[in-house]
């Protein structure tokens, strides 16, 4: 999840060892349907 939140605030760059990685974070993201604020809420709230 953190890395989904990093890849969605990112404005120019994302780097990874592997490019196919950012493809499974945006698949993801999507996948579940989720905004980026309640992505952020999310994350917090486990780490409670």
């Amino acid at each position: 999840m953190v890395d989904t939140l990093v890849y969605k605030q990112a404005i120019k760059y994302v780097s990874c060892t592997d490019e196919r990685y950012v493809d499974i974070l945006e698949n993801n993201f999507e996948k579940y349907n989720i905004s980026v604020e309640e992505l952020k809420i999310e994350i917090f709230n486990k780490l409670k």
